[in-house]
């Protein structure tokens, strides 16, 4: 009976953000199926301290502070990979029908061109600003998530701000000055 309350409880309490925690963790993905996989191991931990009697008092900020965690953690492994030499993989070639002359304008355009800067922007200026702007979380939310002070949120959001400004308008700029 315990463990029915309890799940009811998470379900109730934490399971809500689902959409909000997905739709985050795919702005760090390349794949929809590292979202879904970033989206299950933050709940599956989120569930084990449910399970342990941890007191959470604010579960949006847990859930998106344990993805965070979740994703500088795989970041980190992907850095630490075992590189595999060219003479090692198998003669297969791609195939070239992957191309699709829409997806080629999409990148042209300035939600291409902005798509491409979040991606390559640090994570820590990229995780403030989508809290803020696509989440619409407090600065002090998003100071408890990322555990650092308001300040630095602040200055983190501003600074992103600056880089998308920059990289999209400053790449539009050349296109239209023909350089």
């Amino acid at each position: 009976m315990h463990e029915d309350r309890l799940l009811e409880k998470f379900e109730k309490e934490v399971l809500i953000f689902m959409d909000d925690l997905y739709r985050m963790a795919a702005r760090f993905a390349s794949l929809p199926e590292e979202a879904e996989d970033l989206t299950q191991e933050t709940f599956l931990r989120a569930f084990n301290a449910y399970c342990k009697g941890t007191r959470i008092r604010n579960p949006k900020a847990y859930l998106f502070r344990t993805l965070k965690n979740i994703i500088i953690d795989s970041m980190k492994g992907n850095l630490n990979k075992e590189h595999v030499s060219i003479d090692d993989v198998s003669q297969e070639i791609p195939d070239p029908g992957g191309f699709n002359p829409e997806d080629a304008l999409l990148m042209k355009s300035a939600k291409g061109r902005l798509q491409r800067a979040l991606q390559e922007m640090p994570p820590e200026y990229r995780l403030a600003l989508l809290l803020r702007d696509y989440e619409g979380l407090s600065y002090a939310e998003i100071s408890a998530i990322m555990e650092c002070p308001v300040g630095t949120v602040r200055s983190r959001i501003n600074r992103a701000r600056s880089m998308l400004k920059k990289a999209v308008f400053e790449k539009e700029h050349k296109k239209a000055s023909g350089a």
